[in-house]
């Protein structure tokens, strides 16, 4: 137990007009489904609920709800953890089952050596990210990446050095692409993840039971769990009163601290913040109730909460906007900056400033922290407000003239990274400003520095913009999800947090590249010819493999294929493959010269035919 309850109090609560949310379904090739849910009516400001069990449709696999535009269907996934404002139509869609292998050539000589290409059936699904985090806030830059998809899961990709990706310990290295992170211990088959927030080098994340869940590095007591022991694996986050686990419905993780908001509206926080001077606050391991400013044992009530490195950000129920923490250099928007290297630290929230009326609280419908700079979105016009340093000037309180933005933006979503800023403007383009060392703006382009926001990049081609409907800012890297529906990320590479296996980890991407998603990635681990195990196999892009077949009686032989899909293990696939030819009728000796021969004059004219192509290429 951790400190005192807060005291019970009865509130009156406005209910709000119930919206119907409405489930269909994109057929496409697959029979008409069996148990689609009905309309569920859903209160404003409420989350609708994901149906459980998935409806099914034979020889197809279900890949999640989308939203319905106004053309009827659209790519892009419905993401549960966000209210209900309207009436919402979700389209199932789906993928059909493939199970035809197939080999190529499918006879040869009895000598064997014949090149030929075993390809497994098409397995791409139809599951798209409907959530993304960035993660790597900390000094030594672990770049990473999260997600919550259409089928419920949670992935991660990039560094892994202490289990920020949720896999075991023998795990630890780089995940190139999307990896399934594991289901917490003893939930049911209906559990799925909801929303995911990527830290310094640390994750939260809210199941569909409501309970908080934490893993990865745990130095400052960030995971919540009352121990700063790394977890490799998601663990509940400790209730502070009870010996229940702590319900969330809104989160935010930062370089050593994480926020949350509890079932009952009230902020907690833990771990620490940190200036990027070598000063760290007090070490909370277990979730602490921030106080009311307005003076009531109740705590800090909120909708949103936003933490990063040095300070934090609350906005409440009617958008009034508190900070605490250091002020370095006015990020808590009071009118004053402490200066670069001051210690003190602000414990207790306290309103932010209108730049219009020191007297009163500045509004906002969205706001979100870096490192020493904020950004929020004005409740009165819809612009973006940003404070504290920015392009190497201090703001001590919101403003948004063209001397920090370069010009006002009206903005649907913000997300500030540590030293960059990103934001969705209205009719949907992606805007990127701030440090771009590392190209992590989108500009397309590596300046140092772009001091005014500009236009995204398209990722197919230049000058165009970047249409986005979710975005991302971390250290050194940036995440966004397009309006086709596709995850996209620019920047830094170095554990390939981009999550694009056709650049190197150390290429480096000024503009969007598709991140690759393979959510149930094939894996031929094996293939016999009858007895005969092949021992070289040749992985192509494609997922098939291209072997030299090992000499044989004529006739027929059985191909064995071992194979995973998304790591288990599958029923063996058995291929026809027919020897031609007739083997030597000199005594089993002779045979054996014969065979060997054969197979070292196959080895000769496949090592010919390189020499000739490498020729070719050399001369082209």
């Amino acid at each position: 137990m951790n400190g005192q309850q807060p005291d019970a109090h009865l509130l009156y609560t406005y209910i709000g007009p119930k919206y119907s949310v409405g489930f269909t379904s994109k057929n496409g090739s697959c029979p008409a489904p069996s148990g689609m849910p009905g309309n569920q009516p859903v209160i404003e400001g409420e989350q609708a609920k994901r149906p459980y069990p998935n409806p099914k449709s034979d020889g197809c696999m279900f890949d999640g709800w989308f939203i319905k535009d106004t053309k009827g269907d659209s790519n892009v996934a419905y993401d549960f953890s966000q209210p209900v404002t309207g009436g919402i139509s979700l389209v199932a869609h789906w993928s059909p089952v493939d199970t035809h292998w197939s080999i190529n050539p499918s006879q040869g000589n009895v000598l064997g050596g014949q090149q030929t290409t075993i390809t497994p059936p098409d397995h791409s699904r139809g599951i798209r990210f409907n959530q993304l985090s960035a993660g790597g806030e900390q000094a030594n830059i672990l770049g990473f990446s999260e997600g919550v998809a259409s089928d419920g899961n949670a992935y991660a990709w990039g560094s892994n050095q202490y289990g920020q990706l949720g896999q075991d310990p023998a795990k630890t290295t780089v995940q190139n692409t999307p990896t399934k992170v594991p289901l917490p211990d003893g939930v049911g088959s209906d559990f799925t993840y909801m929303k995911i927030a990527a830290g310094g080098a640390h994750t939260l994340a809210i199941g569909s039971n409501g309970i908080l869940y934490s893993w990865g590095r745990n130095d400052h007591g960030q995971l919540g769990d009352d121990s700063t022991t790394d977890r490799y694996k998601p663990q509940p986050v400790n209730n502070p009163f009870t010996d229940k686990s702590f319900k969330a419905v809104q989160i935010s993780a930062g370089a050593y601290d994480s926020a949350a908001i509890d079932d009952q509206g009230r902020v907690y926080t833990w771990g620490c913040e940190h200036t990027s001077y070598s000063d760290y606050g007090t070490v909370r391991s277990t979730p602490t109730l921030v106080k009311d400013p307005n003076g009531s044992s109740q705590g800090l009530h909120a909708v949103q909460v936003s933490v990063k490195w040095s300070f934090i950000l609350a906005l409440d129920e009617d958008g009034n906007v508190y900070a605490w923490g250091y002020n370095t250099n006015g990020q808590l928007g009071n009118g004053t900056a402490a200066g670069e290297h001051n210690k003190d630290y602000a414990n207790d929230p306290k309103p932010v400033q209108d730049p219009k009326d020191a007297s009163k609280t500045f509004k906002a419908t969205q706001i979100s922290v870096g490192t020493r700079h904020a950004l929020a979105i004005g409740k009165e016009d819809g612009s973006l407000y940003t404070w504290g340093r920015i392009n190497d000037t201090n703001y001590t309180r919101p403003t948004n003239g063209p001397a920090n933005t370069g010009k006002t933006i009206k903005a649907t979503q913000i997300s500030a990274g540590t030293w960059h800023s990103l934001a969705i403007d209205q009719d949907g383009n992606a805007w990127g400003w701030g440090w771009n060392y590392y190209g992590q703006t989108g500009s397309g382009s590596t300046s140092d520095q772009q001091a005014t926001p500009i236009k995204v990049t398209g990722p197919n081609k230049a000058g165009q913009g970047f249409k986005a409907v979710c975005i991302s800012a971390s250290h050194n890297h940036s995440l966004a999800i397009g309006q086709d529906g596709n995850a996209y990320a620019w920047g830094k590479n170095d554990y390939n947090q981009l999550g694009n296996t056709s650049i190197p980890t150390t290429g480096n991407s000024p503009k969007p590249i598709q991140t690759m998603f393979d959510p149930t990635p094939l894996n031929i681990t094996g293939i016999r010819f009858d007895q005969t195990v092949i021992g070289t196999l040749r992985q192509n892009t494609d997922g098939s493999v291209t072997l030299a077949t090992p000499a044989h009686n004529p006739g027929r032989a059985d191909v064995i294929v071992d194979w995973t899909l998304g790591g288990i293990v599958q029923t063996k696939a058995h291929l026809p493959y027919t020897y031609e030819g007739m083997l030597p009728h000199a005594g089993s000796s002779g045979i054996m010269i014969l065979l060997t021969a054969g197979l070292l004059a196959a080895a000769g004219a496949a090592a010919a035919g390189r020499h000739r192509w490498e020729a070719r290429s050399l001369q082209a």
